[in-house]
């Protein structure tokens, strides 16, 4: 499932294996991919491992573009990633969770910015509305 021929590479495999058997989530997942690896039809990747076949679609999808990467850390044998890495090229690398709240709270940081900022213009226009206003009423008074 490498983009040399849609197979899989033994660092792969055996990673594969190790979550078939380990009883996580991803277990029905790993299956799947071994068995399609394995020559199966999705459709019967899908019936031996008991997911859908959209579920299985989209599983070989997401393992094509990233690897053993698309599995959380917690699941994937951390000894193996960069040789995983080494054999998936387009396997993009996972943020950890402190980068992704790093990153939250800078975007977090520039949405209040901004809005205040367009509060601020707001009343700036409020006030000039209310000078006009004020300005005409004088005028038309005398």
């Amino acid at each position: 499932m490498t983009t040399s021929g849609n197979r899989l590479t033994s660092v792969q495999i055996r990673q594969l294996e190790i979550i078939s058997v380990n009883g996580s989530f991803y277990r029905k997942h790993a299956i799947a991919l071994l068995a399609i690896n394995n020559g199966v039809t999705q459709a019967a990747a899908a019936t031996s491992s008991e997911l859908t076949l959209n579920q299985v679609r989209y599983w070989l999808k997401k393992f094509r573009s990233q690897g053993l990467q698309a599995f959380p850390e917690t699941v994937v044998d951390k000894q193996t990633i960069p040789m995983a890495n080494a054999d998936s090229p387009d396997a993009k690398p996972k943020k950890s969770s402190k980068e992704k709240k790093q990153k939250t709270g800078k975007d977090d940081k520039q949405k209040t910015k901004k809005i205040k900022q367009d509060k601020h213009k707001k009343a700036e226009k409020k006030k000039e509305k209310k000078n006009k206003k004020s300005k005409k009423k004088t005028k038309n008074k005398k």
